[in-house]
């Protein structure tokens, strides 16, 4: 709740800002990773800090974990915010 009463900028990722994919969902049988039934891929993003511990993470949704999905979501993360 203390994110939602924070100014937008306040929440931009500064510094290196690293990103990967996942999949969420409830446990299935099945392969793991990529492929997975039943399993929504989200983009993960993360700021460090000059100290080297994590500063902030953003979590979105992406149609699939391909390279254009996770571009589109790494614009969208930067968008409206000065970074370091």
């Amino acid at each position: 709740m203390r994110a939602m009463a924070r100014g937008e900028g306040e929440l931009m990722l500064r510094g290196l800002v690293e990103m990967d994919e996942s999949y969420v969902g409830g446990k299935n049988t099945g392969p793991r990773g990529r492929g997975a039934r039943g399993k929504t891929p989200v983009a993960v993003t993360s700021g460090q800090r000059a100290s080297g511990w994590l500063s902030l993470a953003h979590m979105q949704v992406v149609e699939s974990a391909d390279g254009l999905c996770l571009s589109q979501a790494a614009l969208k993360d930067r968008r409206g915010g000065k970074h370091d």
